[in-house]
Protein backbone atom coordinates (compact mmCIF):
# COMPACT_ATOMS: atom_id res chain seq x y z
CA UNK A 1 0.00 0.00 0.00
CA UNK A 2 1.27 3.44 -0.91
CA UNK A 3 1.35 6.38 1.44
CA UNK A 4 -1.32 9.04 1.11
CA UNK A 5 -0.40 11.74 -1.40
CA UNK A 6 -0.38 15.24 0.05
CA UNK A 7 -2.06 17.64 -0.05
CA UNK A 8 -5.10 15.38 0.22
CA UNK A 9 -8.61 16.80 -0.12
CA UNK A 10 -10.69 15.04 2.51
CA UNK A 11 -13.95 16.98 2.25
CA UNK A 12 -15.75 19.27 -0.18
CA UNK A 13 -19.35 20.39 0.16
CA UNK A 14 -21.36 18.55 -2.51
CA UNK A 15 -22.30 20.67 -5.54
CA UNK A 16 -25.85 21.96 -5.32
CA UNK A 17 -26.07 21.23 -1.61
CA UNK A 18 -27.58 24.67 -1.01
CA UNK A 19 -29.49 27.19 -3.05
CA UNK A 20 -27.77 30.41 -4.10
CA UNK A 21 -30.92 32.55 -4.23
CA UNK A 22 -29.26 34.79 -1.65
CA UNK A 23 -26.85 36.00 -4.37
CA UNK A 24 -29.64 37.39 -6.57
CA UNK A 25 -30.05 41.15 -6.71
CA UNK A 26 -32.23 43.77 -8.41
CA UNK A 27 -34.66 41.04 -9.46
CA UNK A 28 -37.91 42.25 -7.87
CA UNK A 29 -40.39 45.00 -8.59
CA UNK A 30 -42.02 47.24 -6.03
CA UNK A 31 -45.26 45.33 -6.57
CA UNK A 32 -43.58 42.01 -5.75
CA UNK A 33 -41.93 43.40 -2.63
CA UNK A 34 -45.18 44.87 -1.36
CA UNK A 35 -47.77 42.30 -2.44
CA UNK A 36 -45.79 39.05 -2.09
CA UNK A 37 -43.49 39.88 0.83
CA UNK A 38 -45.58 42.66 2.40
CA UNK A 39 -42.63 45.03 2.60
CA UNK A 40 -44.55 48.29 2.93
CA UNK A 41 -42.97 49.59 6.14
CA UNK A 42 -39.31 49.36 5.21
CA UNK A 43 -37.49 52.27 6.81
CA UNK A 44 -38.21 54.70 9.62
CA UNK A 45 -36.25 57.42 7.79
CA UNK A 46 -37.19 57.18 4.12
CA UNK A 47 -39.82 55.75 1.84
CA UNK A 48 -37.65 54.04 -0.77
CA UNK A 49 -40.53 53.54 -3.19
CA UNK A 50 -41.29 57.28 -3.41
CA UNK A 51 -37.70 58.44 -2.73
CA UNK A 52 -38.89 60.72 0.04
CA UNK A 53 -37.30 61.42 3.36
CA UNK A 54 -39.61 61.23 6.33
CA UNK A 55 -38.76 63.98 8.75
CA UNK A 56 -39.71 63.90 12.37
CA UNK A 57 -42.95 65.71 13.04
CA UNK A 58 -42.16 69.33 13.83
CA UNK A 59 -43.69 70.28 17.14
CA UNK A 60 -44.55 73.66 18.56
CA UNK A 61 -42.33 75.53 21.03
CA UNK A 62 -44.35 73.95 23.84
CA UNK A 63 -43.87 70.33 22.76
CA UNK A 64 -41.51 69.70 25.65
CA UNK A 65 -44.54 69.77 27.91
CA UNK A 66 -45.41 66.42 26.29
CA UNK A 67 -49.04 67.09 25.39
CA UNK A 68 -49.18 65.88 21.79
CA UNK A 69 -52.93 65.66 21.34
CA UNK A 70 -54.41 68.81 22.80
CA UNK A 71 -53.20 71.63 25.06
CA UNK A 72 -53.49 71.18 28.78
CA UNK A 73 -56.04 73.33 30.56
CA UNK A 74 -53.20 74.40 32.80
CA UNK A 75 -51.26 75.72 29.80
CA UNK A 76 -54.34 77.45 28.45
CA UNK A 77 -54.70 79.20 31.80
CA UNK A 78 -51.04 80.20 31.70
CA UNK A 79 -50.95 81.08 27.96
CA UNK A 80 -54.45 82.46 27.23
CA UNK A 81 -56.15 82.78 23.87
CA UNK A 82 -53.89 81.54 21.04
CA UNK A 83 -52.27 78.73 23.03
CA UNK A 84 -54.26 75.98 21.34
CA UNK A 85 -53.10 77.04 17.87
CA UNK A 86 -49.48 77.31 19.00
CA UNK A 87 -49.47 73.80 20.42
CA UNK A 88 -50.64 72.12 17.25
CA UNK A 89 -47.94 70.14 15.47
CA UNK A 90 -46.96 71.17 12.01
CA UNK A 91 -47.61 68.79 9.10
CA UNK A 92 -45.09 66.06 8.36
CA UNK A 93 -42.48 67.33 5.92
CA UNK A 94 -41.16 65.16 3.10
CA UNK A 95 -38.37 65.96 0.70
CA UNK A 96 -37.57 64.25 -2.59
CA UNK A 97 -34.27 62.35 -2.75
CA UNK A 98 -32.03 60.95 -5.44
CA UNK A 99 -31.60 57.17 -5.54
CA UNK A 100 -28.10 57.54 -4.08
CA UNK A 101 -29.28 59.81 -1.26
CA UNK A 102 -32.04 57.34 -0.44
CA UNK A 103 -29.71 54.33 -0.42
CA UNK A 104 -27.13 56.19 1.69
CA UNK A 105 -29.79 56.83 4.33
CA UNK A 106 -30.91 53.20 4.21
CA UNK A 107 -27.34 51.99 4.70
CA UNK A 108 -26.85 54.42 7.61
CA UNK A 109 -30.01 53.08 9.20
CA UNK A 110 -28.90 49.51 8.59
CA UNK A 111 -25.58 50.19 10.34
CA UNK A 112 -27.42 51.68 13.29
CA UNK A 113 -29.83 48.75 13.51
CA UNK A 114 -26.97 46.23 13.41
CA UNK A 115 -25.76 47.17 16.89
CA UNK A 116 -27.92 44.69 18.87
CA UNK A 117 -26.39 41.84 16.82
CA UNK A 118 -22.83 42.90 17.68
CA UNK A 119 -22.82 44.06 21.28
CA UNK A 120 -19.33 43.05 22.37
CA UNK A 121 -16.03 41.41 21.51
CA UNK A 122 -13.37 41.61 18.84
CA UNK A 123 -15.78 40.52 16.09
CA UNK A 124 -18.40 43.18 16.77
CA UNK A 125 -17.01 45.51 14.09
CA UNK A 126 -17.31 42.97 11.29
CA UNK A 127 -20.94 43.71 10.48
CA UNK A 128 -20.24 47.38 9.76
CA UNK A 129 -17.30 46.40 7.52
CA UNK A 130 -19.56 44.05 5.60
CA UNK A 131 -22.38 46.58 5.26
CA UNK A 132 -19.81 49.07 3.96
CA UNK A 133 -18.59 46.45 1.47
CA UNK A 134 -22.14 45.92 0.23
CA UNK A 135 -22.64 49.67 -0.13
CA UNK A 136 -19.59 49.86 -2.42
CA UNK A 137 -21.58 47.52 -4.70
CA UNK A 138 -18.57 45.76 -6.21
CA UNK A 139 -19.84 42.23 -5.60
CA UNK A 140 -16.25 41.18 -4.89
CA UNK A 141 -15.51 38.54 -2.21
CA UNK A 142 -15.02 39.83 1.32
CA UNK A 143 -12.06 38.69 3.41
CA UNK A 144 -10.89 39.81 6.83
CA UNK A 145 -8.29 38.50 9.26
CA UNK A 146 -10.92 38.51 12.01
CA UNK A 147 -13.04 36.03 10.07
CA UNK A 148 -10.01 33.75 9.75
CA UNK A 149 -9.37 34.09 13.47
CA UNK A 150 -13.03 33.31 14.27
CA UNK A 151 -12.96 30.24 12.04
CA UNK A 152 -9.78 28.89 13.63
CA UNK A 153 -11.16 29.39 17.14
CA UNK A 154 -14.45 27.73 16.25
CA UNK A 155 -12.65 24.67 14.85
CA UNK A 156 -10.02 24.41 17.56
CA UNK A 157 -12.38 24.83 20.52
CA UNK A 158 -15.35 22.83 19.24
CA UNK A 159 -15.84 20.27 22.01
CA UNK A 160 -18.95 18.64 20.55
CA UNK A 161 -18.94 14.90 19.98
CA UNK A 162 -19.07 15.30 16.19
CA UNK A 163 -16.38 17.95 15.88
CA UNK A 164 -14.76 17.75 12.44
CA UNK A 165 -11.29 18.07 13.92
CA UNK A 166 -11.93 15.35 16.50
CA UNK A 167 -13.18 12.96 13.81
CA UNK A 168 -10.09 13.61 11.69
CA UNK A 169 -7.89 12.78 14.67
CA UNK A 170 -9.76 9.53 15.28
CA UNK A 171 -9.54 8.51 11.60
CA UNK A 172 -5.79 9.22 11.50
CA UNK A 173 -5.05 7.30 14.70
CA UNK A 174 -7.03 4.26 13.52
CA UNK A 175 -5.71 4.29 9.96
CA UNK A 176 -1.98 4.93 10.45
CA UNK A 177 0.28 1.96 9.82
CA UNK A 178 2.49 2.52 12.85
CA UNK A 179 5.12 -0.02 11.76
CA UNK A 180 5.64 1.58 8.36
CA UNK A 181 4.97 5.04 9.78
CA UNK A 182 2.57 6.02 7.02
CA UNK A 183 -1.11 6.56 6.33
CA UNK A 184 -2.22 4.37 3.38
CA UNK A 185 -3.73 6.11 0.34
CA UNK A 186 -6.47 3.45 0.21
CA UNK A 187 -7.74 4.69 3.58
CA UNK A 188 -8.22 8.23 2.31
CA UNK A 189 -11.91 7.42 1.93
CA UNK A 190 -12.06 6.82 5.69
CA UNK A 191 -11.06 10.42 6.27
CA UNK A 192 -13.83 11.50 3.94
CA UNK A 193 -16.34 9.29 5.76
CA UNK A 194 -15.29 10.88 9.05
CA UNK A 195 -16.36 14.24 7.59
CA UNK A 196 -19.75 12.94 6.47
CA UNK A 197 -20.71 12.40 10.09
CA UNK A 198 -19.08 15.59 11.37
CA UNK A 199 -20.53 18.94 12.31
CA UNK A 200 -18.87 21.44 10.00
CA UNK A 201 -17.81 24.87 11.28
CA UNK A 202 -20.77 27.20 11.77
CA UNK A 203 -21.54 30.17 13.99
CA UNK A 204 -24.83 29.18 15.58
CA UNK A 205 -23.81 29.24 19.21
CA UNK A 206 -25.78 31.36 21.68
CA UNK A 207 -22.95 33.85 22.01
CA UNK A 208 -22.86 34.32 18.23
CA UNK A 209 -26.23 36.06 18.45
CA UNK A 210 -24.51 38.99 20.16
CA UNK A 211 -20.80 38.94 19.24
CA UNK A 212 -21.23 39.83 15.56
CA UNK A 213 -20.62 36.37 14.08
CA UNK A 214 -24.23 35.25 13.91
CA UNK A 215 -25.27 38.21 11.78
CA UNK A 216 -22.18 38.18 9.54
CA UNK A 217 -21.74 34.43 8.96
CA UNK A 218 -24.14 32.23 10.98
CA UNK A 219 -24.46 29.21 8.68
CA UNK A 220 -21.91 28.49 5.93
CA UNK A 221 -22.42 27.78 2.24
CA UNK A 222 -19.40 25.66 1.31
CA UNK A 223 -16.50 24.00 3.13
CA UNK A 224 -13.28 22.48 1.84
CA UNK A 225 -10.96 20.55 4.16
CA UNK A 226 -7.46 19.44 3.14
CA UNK A 227 -4.80 17.42 4.90
CA UNK A 228 -1.70 19.42 3.94
CA UNK A 229 1.01 17.69 5.98
CA UNK A 230 1.46 14.51 7.99
CA UNK A 231 4.59 13.44 9.89
CA UNK A 232 4.71 10.09 11.70
CA UNK A 233 7.55 8.92 13.96
CA UNK A 234 8.05 7.16 17.29
CA UNK A 235 4.40 6.15 17.62
CA UNK A 236 3.26 9.75 17.27
CA UNK A 237 1.96 11.91 14.45
CA UNK A 238 1.71 15.60 13.65
CA UNK A 239 -0.59 16.93 10.96
CA UNK A 240 -1.82 20.20 9.54
CA UNK A 241 -5.40 20.64 8.37
CA UNK A 242 -6.46 23.49 6.07
CA UNK A 243 -10.07 24.70 6.21
CA UNK A 244 -11.53 26.97 3.54
CA UNK A 245 -15.07 28.14 4.23
CA UNK A 246 -17.35 30.28 2.11
CA UNK A 247 -20.57 32.01 3.02
CA UNK A 248 -22.94 34.44 1.26
CA UNK A 249 -23.71 37.89 2.63
CA UNK A 250 -27.15 38.17 1.09
CA UNK A 251 -30.79 37.37 1.78
CA UNK A 252 -32.92 34.86 -0.06
CA UNK A 253 -36.70 34.61 -0.35
CA UNK A 254 -36.82 32.06 2.45
CA UNK A 255 -35.03 34.48 4.80
CA UNK A 256 -37.48 37.35 4.31
CA UNK A 257 -40.46 34.97 4.52
CA UNK A 258 -39.32 33.95 8.00
CA UNK A 259 -41.47 35.95 10.49
CA UNK A 260 -38.51 36.27 12.88
CA UNK A 261 -36.48 38.03 10.19
CA UNK A 262 -39.29 40.05 8.64
CA UNK A 263 -40.32 41.58 11.97
CA UNK A 264 -36.89 43.24 12.23
CA UNK A 265 -36.44 46.43 10.22
CA UNK A 266 -32.77 45.59 9.71
CA UNK A 267 -33.67 42.65 7.44
CA UNK A 268 -36.47 44.51 5.65
CA UNK A 269 -34.04 47.27 4.69
CA UNK A 270 -31.39 44.73 3.67
CA UNK A 271 -33.80 42.81 1.42
CA UNK A 272 -35.07 45.95 -0.33
CA UNK A 273 -31.53 47.29 -0.84
CA UNK A 274 -30.51 43.99 -2.40
CA UNK A 275 -33.55 42.76 -4.31
CA UNK A 276 -35.46 45.87 -5.46
CA UNK A 277 -34.81 46.56 -9.14
CA UNK A 278 -34.22 50.28 -8.56
CA UNK A 279 -31.49 49.66 -5.97
CA UNK A 280 -30.04 46.21 -6.60
CA UNK A 281 -26.99 46.33 -4.33
CA UNK A 282 -24.87 43.26 -4.93
CA UNK A 283 -24.50 40.59 -2.25
CA UNK A 284 -21.13 38.87 -2.05
CA UNK A 285 -19.29 35.80 -0.89
CA UNK A 286 -17.44 35.80 2.42
CA UNK A 287 -14.23 33.78 2.41
CA UNK A 288 -12.47 32.41 5.48
CA UNK A 289 -9.42 30.21 5.88
CA UNK A 290 -7.70 28.56 8.82
CA UNK A 291 -4.75 26.20 9.28
CA UNK A 292 -5.03 24.00 12.35
CA UNK A 293 -2.21 21.79 13.63
CA UNK A 294 -3.03 18.55 15.45
CA UNK A 295 -1.01 15.76 17.00
CA UNK A 296 -1.68 12.34 18.45
CA UNK A 297 -0.19 8.97 19.26
CA UNK A 298 -0.85 5.26 18.95
CA UNK A 299 -2.44 5.26 22.40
Amino acid sequence: MSQIRLPARIYTTPAGARSSDDLQYGDMTEQQLRSVYHLDDVSARVNPYTLTKIEEIKASPFSDFNFPDRPSSLLIDYFPKKTSRLLHTYPEIKSTLSVKQCSDILFDEMRELSKPFALYGVYSGLIVKMINHMQKNSGLPFRDYLLNKALEEQIRYDISGNSSLKNIQIALRKGIDWKKEEYPEVLRSELNKSMQRSVLPKFKRFKDKFNGLGITVHDTYATQITLTSLFIANKEYRANINYKVQDHFGLDKKDISNPQFKMLRFFRIWFVLQRWEKLGFKPFTTEMEANVSIRGSIR
